[in-house]
């Protein structure tokens, strides 16, 4: 579908820079000709140059509106994409806990389904709450950092809670964890948001079962801390591992698409990271050896270098 749009400003594009070409120099030859063959050809001259300029700056103007046109065409695209993906995040849990409550009110159950069907219900409700915290936070990102949400935030103990978070949640996903102790000064909200997302991302496009390896490491010699996730899955093709990171970017079509979300992860990501005055890239992917993400950010101390290891 997107492909198809571009079509049309495209080809027209390309048309109209081949005619401001063929013009641009049909205008050159003849007015050389024509120079050539006056004995006071300086107004052919001045005449030749003007002419130069103006078709030079209506070539630049074709290609600027033809550039334009297709970012507008893509920015549109996505966002039609996005809201598709958002619908369907809010009525497939919508209908999920209609389905159960109408049950649980209508049939008599042993205490052991009542309380799967209270997990589906609650993986249900978190699924709501993560797409909603997820818009939220899309829209408040372009407001400055307030000094009075600065807090010091250690990243063991908030990376360990999130993992716990999608251990129940995600009761096939294997973790690894490698956790150094160290503090940032950042809105711990704002982290938990990055953090959530590398690692829902690494779920989502794992294997099966997902693998997923979390590492922090503290840089003393940089003041920095480095966060790895890495997951198991078939990696991302070369020429996507900057789009990825492009608000409402998703790497296939939503109609056509199997994993839940909104496109709008790992734009968090990155943007959290530039705010937080760090980086963010993908460290290496590749079909056999996964995804890694890398990203770091400043910290100001290391509370323990002791390595920590995953609960039981």
């Amino acid at each position: 579908m997107e492909r198809r749009s571009l079509k049309l400003p495209i080809t027209l594009g390309v048309v109209l820079i081949i005619l401001v070409l063929l013009l641009t120099t049909g205008w050159v030859l003849l007015n050389v000709f024509w120079a050539i063959q006056d004995p006071s050809p300086h107004f052919y001259w001045i005449l030749l140059t003007v002419g130069a300029i103006l078709f030079l700056l209506v070539l630049i103007g074709i290609i600027t509106y033809l550039v334009l046109s297709i970012k507008v065409i893509n920015s549109t695209a996505r966002q039609a994409n996005f809201i598709d993906a958002v619908t369907h995040e809010l009525k497939t849990p919508v209908a999920s806990l209609k389905l159960l409550l109408q049950t649980l009110n209508r049939q008599d159950l042993s205490d052991d389904e009542r309380q799967e069907f209270y997990r589906l219900m609650l993986t249900d409700a978190q699924r709501l709450d993560t797409m909603i915290n997820q818009v939220l936070a899309a829209a408040r990102l372009d407001e400055p950092i307030s000094h009075e949400r600065m807090d010091d935030v250690d990243v063991d103990p908030l990376l360990r809670s999130i993992v716990a978070d999608y251990q129940q949640s995600h009761p096939l996903a294997v973790f690894e964890l490698n956790l150094e102790s160290c503090i940032i000064k950042a809105p711990e909200s704002e982290l938990r948001i990055l953090a959530g997302n590398l690692i829902s991302n690494a779920i989502k496009y794992g294997g099966t079962p997902p693998q997923i390896q979390v590492t922090t490491r503290f840089r003393a010699d940089r003041g920095e801390v480095q966060l790895l996730v890495k997951d198991n899955g078939q990696g991302i093709p070369l020429r996507d591992r900057v789009r990825i990171f492009h608000r409402f970017v998703r790497l296939e079509h939503e109609l056509e698409r199997r994993k839940k979300g909104t496109g709008l992860g790992l734009y968090l990501v990155k943007t959290i990271t530039h705010r937080l005055r760090g980086k963010v890239r993908v460290l290496r992917s590749d079909s056999r050896n996964g995804t890694t993400f890398e990203v770091r950010l400043p910290a100001i101390s290391n509370a323990s270098s002791t390595p920590q290891y995953p609960p039981e």
